[in-house]
């Protein structure tokens, strides 16, 4: 009976790794989930953050509260986010009309960079004219290295 339970258990650990997996044997880490605040002050400053004004894709984490405030415009109040836990990543990503990003996670890598996964879905056929998107996302803690954004298109 012990054997069969340790068996079992066995089995039951490569499936919960392999569902955390992306697909290239890499650990892939889901954003965390943030306070109403925080959201909410996301949902109507994002576009204001100044180096999202640049021209093309950006991507940009930040580790402290010192950071965030350097890009945010004053007298803009701040959201309390816990920098000893978290890194916030915020991004804008240049695609056609008709897409919208549906998701985003990190591929936990050994290399001097972090793989940002954007999961962008098609929603029409539409007229070709890019438009810009917007995404933020709070993770466990990571280190100070560039980030690399990979976009994956999903046909709905």
């Amino acid at each position: 009976m012990k054997k069969l339970l340790s068996i079992f258990c066995v089995i039951a650990l490569m499936g919960a790794f392999s569902m955390a997996c992306n697909g290239k044997g890499e650990r892939e880490t889901q954003a965390v989930s943030s306070s109403a605040e925080v959201a909410a002050f996301f949902d109507e400053h994002l576009m204001e953050i100044r180096p999202l004004e640049r021209i093309g894709n950006v991507c940009l984490a930040f580790n402290s509260m010192d950071e965030l405030r350097e890009i945010i415009p004053l007298p803009t109040e701040l959201p309390v986010i816990d920098f000893v836990q978290h890194t916030l990543i915020i991004g804008r990503y240049w695609a056609v009309n008709g897409c919208s990003i549906q998701g985003h996670s990190i591929d936990d890598v050994e290399s001097k960079k972090i793989v940002l996964n954007l999961k962008v879905e098609r929603l029409t056929d539409g007229y070709y004219m890019e438009t810009e998107h917007y995404y933020w996302g709070l993770y466990p803690k990571l280190p100070p290295i560039p980030i690399e954004v990979n976009v994956s298109f999903i046909n709905n």
